[in-house]
C-alpha cells in the first residue's frame, strides 16, 4: 500500500485526499490507511487490484475508467424493472442505441 501511495499519488496524505478519506487526529496514515483501502475497495487484494493500471485507470477515483477500458466492467442493475439477477443481457430493438455503449470501443457487441 505504501509503495502504491508513493508512486501513483506521491505518498500517503495526497491518496488519502484523492480518495476524500479523512485521517483521525491521533493516527497515522500508515496506521490507518488499509482499514480505509478495505472500506472503499472491499480488500487490500482489490485496492491493489483497482491501482494495477494507475491512478488515471482507477474505477473507484473516475467512474468513467470502468467504461473505457479494454474490458469493460459495467453492471446496469435497474433501468425500467431490469435486475441482473433476472436478465442475462440487453437488448437492442435499433442499432443506433448501441452505438452511444460502443464509441471507442474496436470489437463489436
Amino acid at each position: 500500500m505504501n509503495r502504491i501511495a508513493a508512486e501513483q499519488y506521491g505518498g500517503l496524505e495526497r491518496m488519502f485526499e484523492a480518495h476524500a478519506w479523512t485521517k483521525p487526529e491521533n493516527r497515522t496514515f500508515g496506521q490507518i490507511a488499509p482499514k480505509f483501502a478495505k472500506a472503499t475497495y472491499g480488500s487490500i487484494s482489490a485496492f491493489e487490484l483497482a491501482h494495477r493500471e494507475g491512478v488515471d485507470r482507477n474505477a473507484m477515483l473516475d467512474p468513467l475508467a470502468a467504461t473505457t477500458g479494454e474490458e469493460p466492467d459495467v453492471w446496469l442493475k435497474s433501468f425500467y424493472g431490469f435486475t441482473p439477477e433476472a436478465w442475462g443481457f440487453v437488448g437492442f430493438a435499433d442499432m443506433s442505441k448501441v452505438q452511444p455503449l460502443s464509441v471507442g470501443r474496436s470489437r463489436a457487441f
